[in-house]
């Protein structure tokens, strides 16, 4: 009898031990904990903030969040423990948003709070997005157990940026009719974990007809910023002036009862008529009109794109009808200009004068071909090699040489004048000697 009753006591407690662990929310106790603790977290499973001081997924507006608060001695859940709850929203100077809460943990220690996240009012989203900070305290044995848990609050997927791009992904506003067009798209995710989202992209012209529409269903969107290019064509019915474009971001295709991620973004760009195309050479310069053969010379050449697309073009320069340089894939954005300088070196040019000229290769369509080409003007070869030194300096040294040529002659006529001189004063005396033959 005292055998069965053991067996049915430990039964029962059997029992009593799995409904508690069935109960906990998936919770793993820390092993070897010791003393009162509390922790704080959030639904938003794997990144729920479980831990001390931990961050938890991100929310988006309307949203409920659910704040758990477990409270356990030495590893133990403790009931019956009030726990209290404080929530604030991000700093601004609109209006700061506190919510304060208690309530009492259950037979698995835990204490639940939940609140459902306000709207943004218009121009005020800086009073909801932004960080949130929840914070939970008990007393466990006259001790205060606290946790602290962060998490952002925003738009989970919106699209920052939106720029137009022409066929070599060059960014461009004026596009012709039946061309290409690339929507580039910056798309931020502000959640822990990648989201499926619908990304729409619609274009209107003038006139307001629909002219461009694209989806793009089930786009994995990894969390942080990522670029997404969309490409499309200007139909060649689309009214000529600006078209104005709007892209958004959905849970799932519209029609199918996806709602939106973010407000819409927009940009515009220009349709145009297609006589937009002109490349031209505006100007060459030479750095002397006049030089020796074998001395080098800087030729400046100046091209631009004077009409309203990206254009890709080679540039050659040549002395009359002979090529100097070839410089290859010249690329410019419209009503952009670009100066370049080509060094020529005269060596083994014949004396003579010689034509300047720079030519850009004629891009189709290009309205105006007759300014491809620039010539500058006359360049004078001379004859003979190119000094070794500035003129300047060897003026100098002529006019040193004749100084010192001019001082030793005056040095030299200097001492043979004194040495005459003193031939003179050295020289023997004359005598004359009276003889008187009496004496």
């Amino acid at each position: 009898m005292k055998v069965k009753a053991l067996l049915l006591k430990l039964a029962i407690v059997s029992s009593v031990m799995i409904t508690f662990l069935t109960i906990i929310p998936h919770y793993a106790f820390p092993i070897g904990a010791v003393g009162g603790n509390l922790d704080l977290f959030t639904q938003k499973t794997p990144f729920d903030g479980k831990g001390p001081n931990q961050s938890s997924d991100a929310f988006e507006q309307q949203e409920l969040v659910v704040l758990y608060a477990l409270v356990t001695f030495s590893g133990d859940p403790i009931a019956d423990k009030v726990v209290a709850f404080q929530v604030s929203g991000p700093t601004n100077t609109i209006e700061n948003i506190t919510v304060t809460a208690a309530a009492v943990t259950n037979g698995s220690g835990i204490a639940v709070f939940s609140f459902r996240m306000p709207t943004a009012p218009i121009n005020g989203e800086q009073m909801v997005f932004g960080v949130w900070n929840a914070t939970a305290t008990v007393d466990i044995d006259q001790t205060v157990a606290k946790d602290n848990l962060t998490f952002e609050v925003g738009w989970i997927i919106r699209i920052k940026s939106i720029a137009t791009l022409d066929e070599q992904l060059t960014p461009q506003t004026d596009f012709i009719r039946g061309s290409k067009i690339v929507f580039d798209l910056t798309l931020e995710n502000i959640a822990l974990t990648p989201k499926n989202a619908t990304i729409t992209i619609d274009a209107q012209d003038f006139e307001r007809h629909p002219i461009i529409h694209a989806e793009l269903d089930n786009q994995n969107i990894q969390p942080g910023e990522h670029h997404l290019q969309v490409s499309s064509q200007i139909p060649i019915d689309a009214k000529i002036g600006q078209a104005n474009v709007s892209a958004g971001t959905y849970k799932g295709s519209p029609t199918s009862g996806g709602t939106s991620y973010s407000p819409p973004i927009y940009t515009t760009f220009n349709v145009v008529i297609a006589k937009g195309i002109d490349v031209a050479i505006t100007d060459v310069e030479v750095s002397a009109s006049q030089l020796h053969a074998g001395e080098s010379v800087a030729i400046l050449v100046k091209a631009a794109n004077l009409g309203n697309f990206s254009e890709t073009f080679d540039i050659t320069v040549y002395y009359d009808s002979n090529l100097i340089q070839l410089i290859p894939a010249i690329s410019l954005s419209a009503h952009l200009s670009k100066a370049i300088t080509v060094i020529w070196n005269t060596a083994n040019l014949n004396p003579g004068i010689y034509t300047i000229s720079a030519n850009a290769t004629i891009v189709e369509g290009d309205m105006n071909p007759a300014n491809n080409k620039f010539t500058d003007g006359n360049i004078i070869i001379i004859p003979g090699q190119a000094p070794l030194v500035p003129y300047w300096v060897l003026l100098i040294l002529l006019l040193m040489g004749v100084g010192i040529l001019s001082g030793l002659a005056s040095l030299i006529l200097l001492v043979y004048y004194s040495r005459r001189r003193k031939r003179r004063t050295r020289g023997s005396p004359r005598y004359v000697t009276i003889v008187h033959p009496h004496i």
